[in-house]
């Protein structure tokens, strides 16, 4: 696997919310995971041949690097919508925003996005693929609050000039 989870003493420097986790990792270690899930994606998205390697369970980095991120995301944390913001940026610029917004992004709003509203938003702001990303999320009625449903939508309406 490719992280550590070290709870932060300080939250409240990470984010209002407590009991966060922030994801600690090696710069090679985080690199490897921001690729190999992309490998992933490419190989998933591939031909017939590509799609069975994968099945049968290679390359197995591709597969750990998915699932660790699908892990992160199912735990829900500042730590995994930086990550998330950064996987962003590793990918393709035409598809990255859209292929992490319709995916492990929208999980992550749908698990943990009235908690975590505050770091989306923030992000939202300062980086405009990762705004980019949230305009791709699907929001169902009942997963979220209104009110996070509302801010969501007001942030990936913002036109930035």
């Amino acid at each position: 696997m490719f992280t550590t989870k070290v709870q932060t003493l300080a939250p409240a420097t990470v984010s209002e919310a407590s009991d966060e986790t922030l994801i600690v990792m090696s710069p090679d270690a985080r690199t490897q995971l921001l690729s190999q899930w992309w490998e992933h994606q490419r190989l998933n998205a591939g031909d017939r041949d590509e799609r069975k390697k994968l099945a049968t369970g290679q390359p197995r980095e591709a597969i750990d690097a998915w699932v660790e991120v699908s892990d992160l995301v199912d735990e829900g944390s500042v730590g995994v919508v930086l990550l998330l913001a950064d996987l962003v940026d590793a990918g393709p610029p035409d598809t990255g925003p859209s292929v992490v917004g319709s995916g492990p992004l929208e999980d992550l709003v749908h698990e943990h996005g009235d908690v975590l509203i505050d770091e989306l938003e923030t992000l939202g702001r300062q980086r405009p693929s990762f705004r980019a990303a949230l305009s791709s999320v699907n929001i169902e009625a009942g997963w979220i609050t209104h009110a996070t449903s509302t801010r969501i939508r007001e942030l990936v309406s913002v036109q930035v000039n």
